[in-house]
């Protein structure tokens, strides 16, 4: 198990640091801040992906198009909510967009590990 969460947070690092990067990127050139926080969001998911199936609970064979299809679908309640966490703060409460987005990541980090274990599970 510690294995898992060990590489959990390495994978949740590089996902965090593609997402938070393009989103500097996508807001340097002038895309609106939560067009930007979707952008990113989409890409870090690609790679996310790819890190909870491979790397974090290794699997190398399995049911490939549903464990993606659910992979996604909970990805798409989590863009709502992130980028729900990321409006809110941003708009009402002062935060920086991208301060808001690390807050919205972390929040959604601990969901995502139980929701990911369920679902590579070996």
């Amino acid at each position: 198990m510690f294995r898992t969460i060990r590489n959990f947070v390495i994978s949740g690092c590089i996902v965090a640091f593609v997402q938070l990067g393009l989103m500097a990127l996508l807001l340097a050139v002038g895309v609106h801040y939560l067009v930007a926080s979707v952008i990113s969001y989409l890409i870090g998911l690609a790679v996310n992906f790819l890190l909870q199936k491979y790397f974090v609970f290794l699997q190398r064979g399995g049911k490939v198009h549903a464990q993606a299809t659910l992979f996604f679908i909970n990805s798409g309640l989590n863009l709502l909510l992130s980028s729900l966490a990321v409006f809110g703060l941003v708009e009402y409460a002062g935060v920086s967009p991208l301060g808001a987005q690390v807050v919205a990541i972390a929040v959604l980090m601990v969901y995502n590990f139980n929701i990911n274990r369920l679902l590579f599970r070996s």
